[in-house]
């Protein structure tokens, strides 16, 4: 693996968590005003996934 590859991990890791966490904030609003209880069951899963990619650890190539 590059060292190009492990600067920009945790930025990208970032990146995606924030664009998650926007996505099942979207989610949570249109399930309140459409589908109550399904809308949110269906966020749910993606704010979990959201916090996976926020404090996963980093890739075995970049802890050496």
């Amino acid at each position: 693996m590059k060292k190009i590859d492990c600067v920009i991990e945790r930025p990208a890791k970032i990146a995606i968590a924030m664009a998650l966490i926007l996505m099942a904030l979207g989610m949570t609003v249109v399930g309140f005003v459409l589908l109550p209880v399904i809308g949110v069951f269906m966020a749910i899963p993606v704010f979990v996934l959201a916090g996976y990619f926020a404090f996963s650890p980093r890739s075995q190539e970049c802890t050496l």
